[in-house]
């Protein structure tokens, strides 16, 4: 800062007042800070907009996969509805619909699994052994994986007693994926077309079917279904720990010859 006087005493007072507010202006020292304050709050309001950002990202994913699932369903439905209309249509023209030739047999091989994993919040792997009416075609065996979709917003827990899991998940929305994964040792003359379809037990009428595979006693079926309850109540949860809440068939068709 200047500060301007004059040598004229006419100018006496206004060069002493000058040189007052300069001296004491010379004594004035500043001290410069950052501003950590504005910098926290925005640090802060960054990391909110980016769990936002992730939790809708997260949301429609899993949204996209639910659409995925849904319209892989429907193509089965459609497939299904085809063959029906098929059927109904040979016997409007009164000629017999496609069927395995000579009536040969089929390979049908059941399985039967529970859900308590379910409740404790774990994942189950599961090799079950598919049992037929054949003696002869036993050895057959399906992988299945059930697991539960968690739930970002909650602290995820696995409970080693099943009451526990039951007390803490009643009225509360829970999701599990039942995936079907694949099949071993079909037996050869029934490996020209393989799939796999299941129930819920006392839902028999809505089926849940896998694609056709080809050719192959080893089919890799890679069928994942999701299934949600709202508000679990008690009588869902005791049908969920149930036993065989699930009932599987292995479907094996012959060649043609």
């Amino acid at each position: 800062m200047l500060a301007c006087v004059s040598p004229s005493v006419f100018n006496y007072t206004e060069t002493m007042s000058t040189l007052l507010y300069a001296s004491n202006a010379k004594n004035i020292i500043n001290h410069a800070k950052i501003n950590a304050m504005a910098q926290r709050l925005e640090l802060q309001q960054l990391k909110k907009q980016y769990s936002q950002l992730e939790t809708l990202f997260h949301n429609e994913k899993e949204k996209s996969k639910q659409l995925q699932m849904e319209l892989q369903e429907r193509s089965r439905q459609v497939q299904t509805m085809k063959e029906e209309v098929e059927t109904l249509k040979a016997q409007l023209e009164g000629r017999p619909p496609k069927q395995d030739p000579e009536g040969a047999p089929l390979f049908v091989g059941r399985a039967k699994l529970s859900l308590k994993n379910i409740i404790q919040q774990i994942s189950s792997y599961n090799t079950l052994p598919l049992v037929t009416d054949n003696p002869d075609n036993d050895g057959a065996a399906l992988m299945v994986n059930t697991f539960p979709v968690l739930d970002k917003e909650r602290v995820h827990v696995e409970y080693d007693d099943v009451q526990e899991g039951l007390k803490a998940l009643l009225g509360k929305r829970l999701d599990l994926v039942v995936h079907v994964i694949s099949a071993k040792n079909i037996p050869q003359a029934y490996a020209s077309r393989v799939y796999c379809k299941y129930v819920f037990k006392y839902k028999e009428r809505q089926v849940f079917q896998s694609e056709v595979k080809i050719d192959t006693s080893e089919p890799d079926f890679d069928y994942k279904k999701r299934f949600a309850w709202s508000d679990l109540s008690l009588e869902q949860a005791e049908y969920l720990m149930s036993d065989n809440v699930l009932t599987f068939e292995v479907i094996g068709h012959p060649a043609a010859e």
